[in-house]
Formats: C-alpha cells, structure tokens, sequence
C-alpha cells in the first residue's frame, strides 16, 4: 500500500505545482491559441458572409387570412412585386404592343420587276414586226400575259409614246414595290409594321396605310398613277398590266415577332413602383400571399432606409453578430478540450471540427436561401451523425448544439424550429452512438424520419390549412433526415482518410479475425496469436468496466504484437517447448532482437494499411519498460561491468491512451500469471495488484488518463478472467508421476547444454 500512497501523494503535489494563473488547457501554448483562432475566424467570417446580419424594425404582424383592421399605406416610395394579375396584365400588353415583324422578299421583288421588263421588251419586239397585223400582235402578246385585258395590250401596243408609256410603268412598279405589297392586312390594330431587309439587316418603320394590298392592287396603281396619267383610261390601262405583273414581296416574319413580344415580356418588371400614400390594402380585407409580400417589400425597404440614415447601424450589427458567433466557437473548444481531446494540439481532429462546422453553415444556408426548402429541411442530422462517428457521442452534443446556437441567433429562427432541431439531432446520435455495421444506417435513417415526422407535424399540425400544407413540411423532414443519413454514410471513409480517424465501422472490419493479417499470425506465430486473444479478451473487459473505448481496445490488442512474425521463433510463445534461441544470443543482442518487433510491428501496420489509432497500440503497450529478463542475465554475466538499463528500455512512447495503457497492463498480468506455477486465485490477485503497481511506479501510466478510480476498476476486471483460465483441474492417476518426470529430464537436458556451453567458450 506504500507505493499507492506516494503515487498518490506526487501526484497532489505535481497538482499543487501547477501553475494557477491560466484558464485555458495547459497544453495550449500562445503559440497555439494563435494558430488555432485562425480556423474560429474563418468560421465567423463565413457565418457572416452567408447569414449577414440585418437591421429590424416594427413588423406588421400579419398572416395569410387575417382582416386587416386599419387601412395601410405607403409611407414613402418603394417597390414591391406586382400581383400575379397585375404581372400578367402587364405582359400582356406588353405583347400587343409590338408591332408585327415583316420580311422583306428580295427574290419576290426581282421576280416581279424582271416581269415588268420582260413584257414591256416583247410588247416593243412585237411592235416593231411590221409584218404581224395588230390583232396578232395583240393575240401573240396576250398568250404570255393572258391575265391582261385585250384591249389594254392593244391599248399599249398601239401607243406612238411607247417608250415613255414603258418608263412611266417602271417609275409605277418601282413606287409601289417600295410602299411594299402584302398579301392581307396586318392581324391586330396596328398603325404601323416593321419590315426587316435581310441584305442590310436593318428594320424601317412603315405605316399600315402606305402598304399595297395585293387584292386591291389595282386600285393602288390608279391611285398612284394620277399624277402620270391623266386619262382614266390610261390609268385603267396600266393598272390592269400592273395588277398582274406585280406580286407581294412583304410576308409576315412570325419567328422575329414571338422573338419581339418574348423579349418585351420579359423586359416587363415584376416589381411596381408605390407612391408615397399610395393605399396598400384597405381596412377590413382579408391578407392574401401577394399582400403580403408587397407588406415585406415594405419592411426591407424600412431597414434600408434606416441603413442609409445610419450607416453605424451596420457595423454594429456586425460586431454583434462577431461576438456572439466567437464566443459560441470559442466554448466549444474549451469544452471539447478536455476528456474528448478536440482542441488546439489535436491538429487533426480539431480541423476536422472546423470543417464539420463550415459544411454545416454551408448546407443551412443553401436550405434557408431556397423557399421550397427552408429551415424544416436543414441538415442538423448530418452535423449530428458525422460527429457522433468520428468524434464521440459526448463531442457531438456540444457539437450539434453549437450548430444549433450558430443559426439560432438568426431573427428568422423561431423557438419552436429550434426544438425541431434538436428532437432531430438527439435521435441522430442515439441512433448512430453504436454503430456496428452499415445496415444499422437504415435503422437511424428510421429513427431520425419518424422524430422529424412527429416533431414538425406537430409543430404544423394547428398552423396548416388543409392537409397538403401540413404533409409538405412534413415530407421534408422525411427528406432531409434520410438525405443526411446517406450523404453520412457517403462522405464518412473520406473523413477517415483525410482526417486519419479509426471509426467503430473500420474497428470492426480490423476486428474479423478472418483478417489476412491475423490469418498469417495465427499460422505463422500460433503462440503469439494465442497470447493477443487472451489479451484482448482481458483488455475489452477492463475498457468496458471504466468506460473506454472496448472495440478499440480489443483491436489494439489484437495487433499489438504483429511485429513478432519477422522472428516468431524468438519469442517464448512460439518455440513450442524446444530449445531457447535465446540462450546462444548475448543478453544485449537478445534485447535488441526483442526491442525490434516494435519498430517492425509498426512497419508491418503502414504496410497493411492499419490506422494511426491501431498502430499507436505497438510502441505504447510497451512504453518504456525495461526487459528484466535479459538486463538481470546481463548483470549476472558481466560482473562487475557496468550495464545500462537504457539499453535494455523497449523505444516508447509511454501510453498516451486510456487503451494503450489498459493493452499494457492486460499484456503484463497475462505474462506475469502465465509464469505462475500454481495459478491459484490468491496468486493470480498478488500479481495482479503486482504489475499495476510497478507500472505505476515507473511511471508508465503518467501520460494515459487513468485515474485511481479507474486501475482499481482495471484490476478488478481482469482477476475474475485470468482465474477462469487458470481455474484448477483434477489430476489424471499418474499424471503428477509423469509431470515431475517430465520435468526432471527437461532440467537435465538444460544443464547438459549449458555445461557444454561453457566449455566450448573456455576453449575459445
């Protein structure tokens, strides 16, 4: 009981030593608290770029259905969304009022001019045949152009003036294919077209009156042929050649006109313009959805009039926000800095937290920004599940909760939204706390819809209309929770890639003792393999019994010793009761073989990929222990010489774990009471207390956690299993007779050897 009283004892007094004058982690340097702010300023910056804060005002407390009680106007200009009638009136209008689009045919023009010239040249060619009578003449000119009056070609052919009657119907035709000639009337009322020339690409402005119709073309030639014709037979004449010489060359152009009206409807603003006093809603209405959001128009355009007062409003605002945002980050580092080890030194699990935080904002704001999702459908059960498996149920509480308070302080957020966070957040890590295989994330995907489905029906069930406005909210919960729980079991073996945590999914395919590697062992090195499941099973039970990590220690346990399969023969275990390799080997060499397997163990893990967590297990079982075997056998070799018991030290580290240090002690009582000749229960307790005493005594339990509390909790979990294995059996007749046989030889054949040993080396 001495020695426990100076452990005791030193330790008070290193407590009492302790410098007072900090209240952050000691193991936090200014050095530290540095670096580590960076990743909490990032956070607040991001906080405040996705989630700005805003300036609020007195609201109007208003809800679709509910009657106005005072008329309410605009009390200054502002614009606010037009209702859905008014908007579409509006592009309605917008529409009608683009003028019709016309294309301008310029093979329809050269057809019709080429006509013209092609009759007036035979018309001259067969006038100028002095042979033809004029009534062949007629009848020859007439087969080509038989839509042309007979008397009106006479008319022309019999003309003296001939060549300056030919002209003035060119002057006609080029006049009215520059009006333009259309078929029908422009559909609409419109006073004017646009007609587009695809040569130069450019649009003209034609009124709807200029235009020539084509069934009333001829009209339009004797109209513009009063000022060339004075006769109206003349006119008569001309139009009549011309009515069927000239065709359309206007079409309608649909495509460029739906392109027109599209882009006037579009240019429409959805938002009007109100006037000062202008009447919003009058009293006694009821609130419609539209009322509403020009009521909301209203209240931005408020804040940012009291903005543009105040521009010291914002900054403090800001400020504000910085504050609450730092102090939420900052508690939760000093929270987590203790017995779960997330905090400044712990570089990889505390960048972990940052980036969990950082997705967190990330995917809350995408939620908010978006109406169809909104705050039902944020992803807490994401924050919740992912940390929960890297980090540790205890970790996610305050985790999950300072996500929650990072969107709580949102004026946006209600108290009742909150509650639904957190209903949802306690059943993800409940039902992810004991992950045992990957099935088990359907069962949360369950768990976590049915708390979502029952905390958001309720919260909807007296504020809904009808029932599709309360099932929508509803859904998306559904949604979101079993959206989380996939893009959980998704993004979860890159989290333990990039951020090397051993999670209890990769614990327990390590644990398959079909693993190649424990295959090999328990070929190659039965012995050790024997050795490692007893340790396991000592070292799970003692983890279980202080609340440790028991799957973590029962893998631990299971590969602590893999470096022994480079030798196997080297090691007691696996010599199978032959001769001792050992006893051919100087006690230093026989050290330095024995202190290898740790540097080997750790090679032969990064070869098979086995975590960091795992592999931590290999030095730290050992710590810092002196081989006593071989340093005493060295003592008593080179008498008088000076031995170093540094030498025969295995390289470290002391364990740094609650796990490590249970392996060591587990691996030390299974050793000690397996060299026990009569394991009785007695015994096995005596060396028991034994082990834990001396590795207390030198110091190898400094660094793990462990308490007092906890070794006695250790000690006492390990007694009840080592004297199952050890437990007595009834001697066989003769079965002492042939033991003490057995063993006399085995002492002879020993001192056999040895003697030859030695006179081998003093010939030497």
């Amino acid at each position: 009981m001495n020695s426990w009283r100076q452990v005791l004892r030193r330790s008070r007094r290193a407590d009492s030593e302790a410098p007072r004058n900090r209240w952050w982690p000691k193991e936090w340097s200014l050095r530290t608290i540095a670096l580590g702010a960076l990743p909490m300023l990032a956070l607040t910056a991001l906080h405040l770029v996705l989630f700005p804060p805003i300036h609020t005002s007195p609201t109007l407390q208003l809800e679709v259905g509910d009657i106005t009680e005072h008329e309410i106007r605009a009390p200054f200009p502002f614009r606010a969304p037009r209702a859905r009638r008014e908007l579409e009136a509006a592009r309605l209008e917008a529409s009608r009022r683009v003028e019709p689009v016309y294309l301008k045919e310029e093979a329809a023009q050269r057809r019709s001019e080429e006509d013209v010239e092609r009759f007036l040249q035979r018309a001259a060619e067969l006038a100028a045949q002095d042979s033809l009578g004029p009534s062949r003449r007629v009848e020859l000119l007439q087969r080509e152009f038989h839509g042309i009056e007979r008397e009106h070609l006479q008319w022309f052919l019999d003309r003296r003036d001939r060549e300056r009657v030919a002209e003035k119907i060119r002057t006609l035709a080029h006049r009215l294919l520059d009006r333009g000639i259309v078929d029908t009337t422009p559909r609409g009322n419109y006073s004017l077209i646009h007609v587009f020339d695809p040569r130069t690409s450019q649009d003209t402005i034609v009124e709807v009156d200029d235009l020539v119709l084509g069934y009333r073309l001829n009209e339009a030639v004797k109209k513009e042929a009063v000022g060339i014709f004075h006769r109206a037979a003349d006119r008569a004449a001309v139009a009549d050649i011309l009515s069927y010489l000239l065709t359309p060359n206007l079409s309608y152009d649909d495509t460029r006109t739906e392109e027109r009206r599209n882009a006037a409807v579009a240019a429409v603003s959805t938002d009007r313009e109100y006037a000062r006093n202008e009447r919003i809603l009058d009293s006694g209405v009821r609130v419609t959805r539209e009322d509403l959001e020009v009521l909301s128009a209203l209240e931005d355009a408020r804040r940012e009039r009291a903005l543009a007062s105040d521009r010291g409003i914002a900054f403090r605002l800001r400020a504000g926000r910085l504050v609450l945002v730092l102090f939420l980050l900052g508690g939760l580092c000093l929270t987590l800095s203790g017995r779960y080890r997330v905090n400044l030194s712990d570089t990889r699990r505390y960048l972990l937290l940052s980036v969990l935080l950082a997705i967190h904002l990330v995917l809350v704001w995408f939620a908010l920004s978006h109406d169809v999702l909104g705050p039902v459908a944020a992803p807490f059960v994401l924050l919740a599940m992912l940390s929960t498996i890297l980090l540790g149920e205890g970790a996610a509480a305050r985790i999950t909760g300072t996500g929650i308070l990072l969107i709580a302080v949102l004026p946006s957020i209600s108290a009742t939204m909150i509650v639904v966070w957190t209903i949802a957040g306690v059943a993800a890590m409940v039902s992810v706390r004991r992950v045992r295989n990957r099935n088990q994330f359907y069962k949360a995907a369950a768990a976590v819809s049915g708390a979502y489905a029952v905390s958001v029906g309720a919260l909807h069930l007296g504020q809904a209309a009808d029932f599709s406005a309360w099932l929508h909210p509803v859904l998306l919960g559904v949604g979101s929770g079993v959206a989380s729980t996939a893009l959980t079991l998704f993004v979860l073996p890159v989290f333990e890639s990039i951020f090397e945590i051993t999670t209890d999914l990769t614990l327990l395919e390590l644990s398959d003792l079909n693993h190649p590697l424990l295959q090999r062992m328990a070929l190659e090195a039965p012995g050790t393999f024997h050795h490692s499941q007893v340790v396991g099973t000592l070292a799970e039970a003692a983890a279980r019994a202080i609340g440790a990590n028991s799957l973590k220690t029962r893998v631990g346990a299971n590969y602590h010793d893999i470096g022994k399969l480079l030798k196997p023969r080297y090691y007691v275990e696996n010599q199978g009761g032959g001769s001792n390799v050992h006893d051919e080997l100087t006690p230093h060499m026989s050290a330095l073989v024995i202190a290898a397997h740790v540097k080997d163990g750790i090679e032969l893990g990064r070869q098979w990929g086995l975590p960091k967590d795992v592999i931590d297990f290999i030095p730290e079982h050992h710590g810092t222990g002196v081989m006593r075997y071989f340093y005493h056998k060295a003592l008593e070799a080179d008498q008088g010489a000076v031995v170093k018991v540094d030498d025969f030290r295995y390289p470290g580290p002391k364990p740094r774990s609650k796990e490590t240090a249970i392996v060591m002690l587990a691996d030390g009582v299974e050793a000690g009471t397996r060299s026990l000749r009569r394991p009785t229960p007695s015994r096995i307790r005596e060396m028991v207390r034994s082990v834990i005493e001396h590795k207390m005594e030198e110091g190898e339990l400094d660094d793990c956690g462990l308490t007092m509390r906890d070794l006695a909790a250790i000690r006492e979990a390990f007694i009840p299993i080592l004297v199952g294995i050890h437990h007595q059996r009834v001697a066989y007749p003769g079965q002492k007779e042939h033991e003490d046989k057995k063993e006399k030889e085995s002492l002879e054949t020993r001192t056999q050897r040895r003697r030859g040993s030695d006179s081998v080396a003093s010939q030497s």
